[in-house]
């Protein structure tokens, strides 16, 4: 099974220059808990709702004001549509990450998180292993 067989493919997107509260917003109104940032469709970043809490609002930045680019993960690992779905497993579990842009061509096609590898290639992915090496804390 390839990711192209999980993935969303209905994303949330967002202008690097759009605010820290049209993030929050977007994700309210999605009840999801990130957003892609891509300009013309080509990937920069993605900014979750722990961001926004930890780099943004913590850090005393004022969120109607400050740009998601100040704030958004840069330098993603990104995967193909045609991954497989446990190297996707094995990438997110390397990486400690929860959600894995997909692209194709530089294009932003997609996004597979943990939650969806779960519910819909459980049989394929290690899950189980995937979730316990996510969440291990970083030494």
């Amino acid at each position: 099974m390839n990711i192209s067989d999980v993935m969303t493919k209905d994303l949330a997107q967002l202008q690097p220059n759009d605010t820290i509260v049209q993030a929050a917003q977007k994700m309210k109104e999605m009840n999801i808990g990130d957003v892609l940032i891509a300009e013309n469709n080509m990937l920069e970043g993605i900014i979750t709702d722990r961001d926004i809490v930890i780099r943004c609002i913590a850090s005393g930045m004022d969120a109607n004001n400050t740009k998601a680019s100040e704030c958004m993960t840069k330098n993603l690992v990104t995967v193909s549509p045609q991954t497989k779905v446990i190297d996707a497993s094995h990438i997110m579990s390397e990486h400690q990450i929860r959600r894995l842009p997909v692209t194709e061509d530089g294009q932003l096609v997609g996004i597979v998180t943990l939650g969806d590898l779960a519910v819909d290639a459980a049989e394929e992915a290690d899950v189980e292993m995937t979730l316990e090496q996510v969440s291990e804390p970083t030494r």
